[in-house]
């Protein structure tokens, strides 16, 4: 049987293309260089996060044990790549970490995750940022290749193979 049909969705809520945007980078301290990514329309963030979900369900035993690895040594909010989010959140629904932080923000500006990761290591001496930004990389990625996706000022994404 190749395909299998569940009583899982995607919650949409009532969003339509257009009626809002959201800044996934929001309330997310980087550095001074940064350049603001383009806010995303609101029901591209929206199936970006319900998409990610998925990996949830898909994520290797490895990339799990690391996930809840990272999540047992977070305490502050800055810990995670959307601070704006933050810890109390994420402690309280795990099942958020992966649909908001891949979902929201990899799936988005790649870049900006990692200049975020950056920032955090270099200003501050915290590495879990970085390691939550490797994880991601390892998700959506295999043992030699990653994938970095861009969103242009025109809302188009553009997947760019790395490795």
């Amino acid at each position: 049987q190749l395909v299998v049909f569940t009583k899982t969705g995607y919650n949409l809520f009532q969003e339509q293309l257009g009626d809002r945007t959201e800044n996934a980078f929001g309330g997310t301290t980087v550095g001074p260089a940064w350049s603001p990514t383009p806010d995303a329309d609101g029901l591209m963030s929206l199936m970006r996060h319900e998409t990610a979900h998925q990996f949830d369900r898909t994520m290797s035993s490895v990339a799990v044990a690391l996930k809840n690895a990272i999540k047992s040594r977070c305490t502050e909010d800055e810990n995670w790549l959307r601070a704006g989010v933050g810890n109390a959140f994420f402690q309280q629904n795990p099942v958020e970490i992966v649909a908001s932080q891949l979902g929201n923000q990899w799936l988005s500006s790649t870049s900006t995750q990692l200049e975020v990761s950056r920032y955090r290591a270099d200003a501050e001496g915290d590495l879990l940022p970085m390691e939550w930004l490797l994880l991601n990389a390892i998700i959506v990625g295999d043992e030699t290749s990653t994938t970095f996706y861009e969103r242009s000022s025109q809302g188009f994404t553009a997947a760019i193979p790395v490795g």
